[in-house]
């Protein structure tokens, strides 16, 4: 397996030469298969379109709060943020969904995908379970920029109840920002 970075514009490939990146690995590699998620979405999704890349799934986990708290200060940016993501997300042959509250935030938000999934964070899904960790597993790792919108204040409140039923567990924070 191959992997490849653009690290040609910095953190977030979203410019021009992102695409061009793209187009010039599509073509060389010919993918049946692309997956995205985050800033490279609107990308991945045009250029796999245009490039006639069959399979083209969009991970979505980020629900629309978020976008709402990150834009918070420019209600016009926000309404066309939206606009844009419901146009990109149809270039999708597939939406993949975290949880049944994020597929009704996607539905409510945008439009009802004639194809998706729902992988529930990566963990298996038994019937009557909260997803709570095994006794096994003691450290929970979230990586992500620090601020309201990513939502570490909730995650930090609902570890508890993970203390209470895994002993020595601890909850560690890694990511930049106002918080």
């Amino acid at each position: 397996m191959q992997h490849y970075t653009a690290g040609t514009t910095g953190k977030r490939p979203t410019k021009t030469i992102d695409a061009i990146f793209l187009y010039e690995l599509i073509k060389k590699y010919k993918p049946s298969l692309l997956i995205t998620q985050f800033a490279a979405t609107n990308i991945m999704l045009l250029v796999g379109w245009l490039m006639r890349v069959p399979h083209r799934i969009v991970w979505y986990h980020t629900l629309s709060k978020a976008i709402e708290d990150d834009w918070r200060s420019s209600k016009s940016k926000l309404r066309y943020l939206r606009i844009r993501k419901s146009l990109v997300y149809r270039f999708a042959t597939c939406i993949s969904f975290v949880s049944n509250y994020a597929q009704k935030d996607f539905v409510n938000t945008y439009f009802k995908p004639k194809i998706s999934v729902i992988f529930y964070n990566g963990m298996e899904k038994k019937e009557g379970s909260r997803h709570l960790p095994s006794q096994e597993i003691r450290q929970v790792c979230c990586v992500a920029r620090l601020d309201i919108s990513k939502g570490q204040d909730i995650l930090i409140k609902a570890f508890k109840q993970v203390t209470e039923k895994v002993k020595g567990a601890t909850l560690i924070l890694i990511g930049d920002g106002p918080n």
